[in-house]
């Protein structure tokens, strides 16, 4: 005999901080897979990353589950030069923004 379970999680069944966690999470996720694709087309990839620069809505809530993402994503046999800071965005909904800069073949 076979049961099935079926769980639904809303955001709203959620606690806000595991929301924050959550959002940043996925925003990071998102714009590294961006990244990826413009580092590609550019014919380079992050193992060419000379720095970026990131800018968290809220640092203090932000930063953890953002830099998990990113040392997950990183190459670790080269780190750029990093500055992360705080700041307005542009939109309500954004809570991560990266830039990188590459070196190329060229």
């Amino acid at each position: 005999m076979f049961h099935s379970l079926n769980i639904e999680l809303t955001f709203s069944s959620l606690s806000p901080n595991l929301v924050i966690l959550l959002v940043v999470a996925g925003q990071t996720t998102d714009v590294l897979a961006k990244i990826d694709d413009f580092l590609a087309k550019a014919g380079t990839s992050k193992s060419n990353l000379l720095t970026a620069s990131i800018w968290l809505k809220d640092i203090s809530t932000d930063f953890e589950p953002m830099n998990a993402v990113w040392n997950e994503w990183l190459d670790p046999l080269n780190k750029p030069v990093r500055a992360t800071v705080e700041a307005n965005m542009s939109g309500p909904q954004i809570r991560v923004e990266i830039q990188v800069t590459a070196a190329t073949k060229e």
